[in-house]
């Protein structure tokens, strides 16, 4: 509760000595900051991140002095510090200023960095695309070796139960070839975007309750093509008991 009460505090940073403004997180906000020499700005923020990747920034109040506006450039962006890289729906990110491409170049802490005279009614767009993806961990880690999550953004995401169609989340499969597809649930969890993609479902009924046996003794599991549908791993528990799980075995 406390980082609620105090998450305001998190959006954005002043410099007075440089007379620049970062932002950290973006979400609809109203930031107001002295700039030093009782040089006031505001800033008007919308969008509807982490669902949508593109966030409006607009500048409510200002005096036309130059100063350097930073942008946070995500690290889940992949190589978002280096230089954008396309995707299957363009490059990694973008941004205007009143409507013009401005320059990409982001610094090793990850922040792009806009120094110009701003007056009010400049409008900033940032647009990062968010295409699901797959995650693996290091081959070290034993209990997720051979595994592979799924990740929107920045939320990480798992397949509940409830969402599987009937089959078991426990004989589930990932098919790390097949394509990840997302859609907006309005009538699901209060409203969440949900990733689909391919895999099996593994029968165990063939084991008649063994946890172990010889290998080659008795024939392995039937598997049956199934559709995979994920959550964003912050909202299951919400529909009573179910099994979950986000480390899913490669198909």
């Amino acid at each position: 509760m406390r980082l609620f009460a105090s998450l305001s505090h998190y959006y954005a940073t002043r410099t007075r000595e440089r007379a620049g403004l970062q932002i950290h997180l973006y979400g609809p906000a109203r930031i107001a900051a002295d700039l030093g020499d009782d040089h006031q700005v505001v800033l008007r923020m919308e969008g509807a991140y982490p669902w949508d990747g593109a966030v409006r920034i607009t500048v409510e109040e200002a005096d036309g002095s130059r100063w350097p506006l930073s942008l946070r450039i995500p690290g889940w962006r992949e190589h978002a510090i280096s230089r954008p890289r396309r995707t299957a729906s363009g490059v990694t990110w973008l941004v205007r200023v009143n409507g013009e491409g401005v320059g990409t170049a982001v610094s090793a802490s990850g922040y792009l960095t806009i120094g110009r005279a701003w007056n009010p009614g400049d409008v900033v767009e940032l647009s990062l695309p968010l295409e699901p993806r797959l995650t693996e961990a290091h081959p070290y880690v034993e209990s997720t070796r051979g595994c592979l999550a799924i990740e929107r953004g920045p939320l990480v995401y798992c397949l509940e139960q409830h969402d599987q169609g009937g089959v078991s989340v426990r004989g589930l499969e990932i098919d790390p070839n097949a394509p990840l597809e997302s859609a907006w649930r309005e009538d699901l969890l209060d409203g969440v975007t949900v990733v689909q993609t391919g895999g099996s479902w593994v029968d165990g009924a063939s084991w008649r309750g063994r946890l172990y046996r010889p290998v080659g003794v008795g024939r392995e599991g039937e598997r049956k093509p199934v559709t995979l549908t994920a959550i964003p791993y912050y909202a299951w528990a919400n529909r009573g008991p179910s099994a979950m799980r986000v480390w899913i075995p490669r198909g």
